[in-house]
């Protein structure tokens, strides 16, 4: 289990030095990794201390490789090689100062008193950007593990996560943490921005279809929105979306017992009132609202949208057909339909509807939700 209730953003002094191998060997290669993630639950109240539930999304990753290039520590040089760039860090577009900012966190505080010089770094990527999957933290964390082994330093979690926010709150401003911590660990996550992190298993007999609608979310400008109607200056604007806000919270509580209890039906409804309330706060988007609805008329227990929003993923609970009767009208089932049928025939509805990929997430790693998760 995971504790990382201190959430403060200076970095922890203690490291601990690997004996061997000895860092930077020339000629040898370095590497970190981290996977995507999807938020079941709890995107945007999350930025406003409300609890949120996000999944290791396993099929999807960064790796990153850092190797030496004979640059001096006195100039040491940085290359970049990525899927849209390839070059001198330093000259790197943009949208790439969250990497800059991190890589100079790191070589400062890491290499440089070792006197090790700059190296080049090469990101490849099977997670879609700008889609609310955690690509920007998963990078993060990635070229933070990979420059820790070049460094020959072992960092602690905590470490990872505050190195990794160095680029997350760049690339979206107020981050609230919850993607560095999901996207370096393998498991589910409960986390809630001043309070203890949890990782926990699951025990819910369902999968998830995460949909990629093929359009970029607007993460940081959805955030910034929600905002901006929490203060804003129309009093009934304000105390809807504070209300939603509180909503949310307490459909991620109620989220957490459905998954500790297996009620897979529960998930369902939960699922579709949070995509209602995040419809009200107006970060959903006209192509998210007609995957959720596809999945809907397919089958799909509950549907609902994943991460920030105004474009990216959703996400459709499929339940397993040995708990929700399959002569119930409400579910849109045929009688006699296997598990592996439903899952591809909300898979075909929602591809139909215009989404470009889908990944499947099972939810039944057998092993029950910790019950102090849900005090």
């Amino acid at each position: 289990m995971t504790n990382l209730a201190s959430m403060s953003e200076g970095l922890s002094s203690q490291t601990e030095k690997t004996p061997e191998p000895a860092p930077a060997q020339p000629g040898r290669i370095y590497r970190g990794r981290a996977h995507g993630k999807v938020i079941l639950i709890g995107e945007h109240s999350v930025v406003h201390f409300k609890p949120a539930i996000a999944l290791p999304l396993m099929t999807t990753a960064i790796d990153v490789a850092v190797s030496a290039n004979g640059s001096s520590y006195l100039d040491p040089r940085f290359h970049l090689t990525c899927d849209y760039y390839s070059g001198p860090l330093e000259s790197a577009p943009f949208n790439l100062n969250n990497l800059k900012k991190l890589q100079a966190a790191l070589h400062n505080r890491l290499c440089l008193p070792q006197k090790l010089g700059g190296f080049d770094i090469n990101i490849v990527s099977t997670i879609p950007r700008e889609r609310g999957m955690g690509s920007s933290a998963a990078v993060a964390v990635a070229l933070t593990r990979a420059i820790a082994a070049y460094s020959g330093v072992i960092l602690s979690e905590q470490e990872i996560f505050d190195y990794s926010q160095i680029s997350e709150n760049v690339a979206h401003g107020n981050a609230s943490g919850l993607d560095s911590i999901a996207t370096a660990h393998d498991k589910a996550v409960w986390f809630e921005r001043g309070a203890q992190t949890r990782t926990f298993d699951l025990a819910c007999p369902g999968v998830l279809i995460v949909a990629d609608t093929g359009i970029r979310g607007g993460t940081r400008e959805a955030v910034e929105d929600v905002h901006k109607l929490l203060y804003s200056q129309e009093r009934g604007e304000a105390r809807q979306a504070a209300k939603d806000i509180d909503r949310l919270g307490e459909l991620t509580a109620d989220c957490a017992r459905a998954l500790r209890q297996g009620d897979v039906r529960r998930l369902g409804y939960i699922m579709d009132e949070a995509h209602e309330v995040l419809s009200s706060l107006a970060v959903s988007s006209p192509e998210l609202d007609r995957l959720v609805a596809a999945a809907r008329r397919a089958g799909a227990a509950g549907a609902k949208l994943t991460g920030g929003g105004r474009g990216g993923c959703m996400i459709a609970l499929v339940a397993d057909p040995a708990v929700v009767s399959e002569s119930s009208s409400a579910d849109g089932l045929a009688p006699g339909e296997s598990w592996e049928d439903r899952v591809k025939r909300v898979k075909e509805a929602l591809l139909a509807a215009g989404a470009v990929h889908t990944w499947r997430l099972p939810l039944n790693s057998q092993v029950t939700v910790e019950e102090e998760i849900l005090a």
